[in-house]
């Protein structure tokens, strides 16, 4: 396989695309937890598991009761957001998925581009 002079520009690309996500993701993940991770958005939290639990159709020992509201819920388990919980516990496997994934999109670009600009060039 013979390489183009230009072929350098393609692991550059990916380790810039590769550092752009990893920063993202942590000064994402920092904003959101500052956001989430404090008194009053836990108190916001409790009264929606609170208007869950009134809206899920079952008393505290587990009979039935009559619905609140429009629709039937589920009262949410966890005593923290599920963006919390996300974040802090799987951000691991945040950032893995989000390198896949952008691996995966990043390959598949190459080889359109390179596909596209050798048409005319014989190997």
């Amino acid at each position: 396989m013979k390489f183009a002079r230009t072929d350098w520009i393609w692991p550059g690309l990916y380790a810039v695309m590769l550092a752009g996500i990893f920063w993202g993701l942590h000064v994402l993940r920092q904003q959101m937890l500052e956001q989430l991770d404090n008194p009053q958005a836990q108190a916001q939290w409790q009264a929606w598991r609170e208007t869950a639990a009134r809206q899920s159709g079952k008393d505290a020992s587990g009979h039935e009761q009559p619905v609140e509201g429009p629709v039937q819920r589920r009262q949410p388990r966890s005593s923290e957001p599920p963006t919390v919980v996300l974040l802090r516990d799987h951000f691991l496997l945040l950032q893995v998925a989000a390198v896949v994934f952008s691996s995966v999109f990043f390959g598949f670009f190459v080889l359109v581009t390179r596909g596209l600009t050798r048409q005319g060039v014989r190997a």
